[in-house]
């Protein structure tokens, strides 16, 4: 095998990676838990705020008003990610096909194992199932 195709290979599996993590990250940050507003996490939990818009000292009102525009659009975004996850998944999984593909045995084998050891990339958890 030359040196160009390793160098290749190495890369198409390094950016599986990254992609894999990057749209599991967003995928958790979406539909992961929802911890108390004030507490952090991740996104806005239902009538609440993101926890990096307490870095703006909202007054009262405003915290009223910018729950209402995060409620108003939620839907949308919900809608939004439930059509473009499963095209996601989709392409992920043929990206990752294709990868094996250029892999010998004993490479898959080495990468099944470090996915087993590493479930987590980034240390986020695997995507929910697509929302029904």
């Amino acid at each position: 095998m030359s040196e160009s195709v390793r160098t290749r290979s190495a890369l198409v599996l390094i950016a599986t990676f990254v992609a894999g993590a990057v749209f599991g990250a967003g995928v958790y940050a979406w539909l992961g838990p929802r911890p108390h507003p004030h507490r952090g996490g991740f996104g806005a939990p239902p009538g609440g705020l993101p926890r990096w818009m307490a870095q703006l000292d909202l007054t009262a009102d405003q915290e009223a008003k910018a729950r209402a525009i995060f409620d108003t659009y939620r839907p949308q975004l919900q809608k939004v990610f439930e059509e473009s996850f499963p095209k996601a998944r989709a392409v992920n999984e043929q990206m990752d096909a294709e990868l094996k593909a250029v892999l010998t045995p004993a490479q898959r084998e080495k990468l099944d194992a470090w996915r087993k050891e590493h479930p987590h990339p980034m240390g986020f958890p695997p995507p929910p199932p697509p929302p029904k």
